[in-house]
């Protein structure tokens, strides 16, 4: 009987030392553990055709997009030539709207005549 008080004091003594003393320091080792930020970079397969050569292939690009009406609505100064800015977008859209509808011809992969013809 008096060993196992000893070991339940003992037990009882370490839990609270672990759980009441060492507490911020668990906590900071836990979150280093458990939150981590890891950059991936998703990537499609490669397509190839029948003799291996790659026909289409992941490439890394950065990008950016804006969206006009939120330029449009954003107060002047925020954004340096706000308005050449926005002209330039809406030029490049309706240059984009103009543009004929439809798939391009297909290509040989060497870029000779469309196939077909």
């Amino acid at each position: 009987m008096p060993l196992f008080a000893v070991v339940f004091v003992l037990t009882v003594g370490r839990a609270f030392y672990l759980q009441v003393l060492q507490k911020d320091r668990l906590v900071k080792l836990a979150e280093k553990q458990h939150q981590r930020i890891v950059a991936l970079t998703p990537g499609r397969g490669a397509i190839y055709d029948q003799h291996n050569a790659p026909l289409a292939v992941s490439i890394e690009m950065d990008s950016c997009y804006a969206e006009t009406r939120n330029l449009e609505s954003l107060p002047d100064g925020v954004i340096p030539n706000k308005n050449k800015l926005i002209s330039k977008f809406k030029a490049l859209r309706d240059a984009a709207q103009k543009a004929p509808a439809g798939p391009s011809p297909q290509m040989t992969p060497e870029g000779g005549a469309p196939i077909g013809q």
